[in-house]
């Protein structure tokens, strides 16, 4: 099954209900700021969007923290490096071949100034 892409998503948010799996994120309270738990990032880019495009339906988004005792299975990628820690301290990411959602809503010319990941993490 092909998994719809985030303009997909945010088309049938606009149009129906925001999908239960779209509407909260699980987020993390860490040396003082509140970071994204898991593998919410896509949720958090249609959301994203649909702030962009839409605000006045779209200003809020709900989110579910996790305990702090759940940071490490959270936000450790496979190869042990930490996900909490990003060049651009969160400010865009790349979400699929030189496409990039982030604070601004025009293109900022740093989303493309790092090789690969717009964002890299940096353990």
């Amino acid at each position: 099954q092909v998994e719809p892409t985030l303009l997909d998503t945010a088309r049938q948010c606009l149009r129906e209900e925001v999908p239960d799996k779209v509407e909260m994120i699980d987020v993390i309270w860490h040396e003082g700021k509140i970071y994204v738990a898991g593998t919410f990032n896509r949720r958090l880019c249609v959301w994203r969007l649909l702030s962009l495009f839409a605000p006045d339906r779209f200003n809020q988004m709900k989110c579910r923290f996790k305990h702090e005792r759940d940071k490490e299975k959270l936000f450790t990628h496979g190869s042990g490096s930490t996900k909490l820690t990003t060049q651009c301290s969160g400010n865009w990411v790349e979400v699929r071949n030189g496409r990039f959602v982030g604070k601004a809503r025009e293109t900022d010319p740093r989303w493309f100034s790092y090789k690969g990941y717009g964002c890299p993490y940096e353990p």
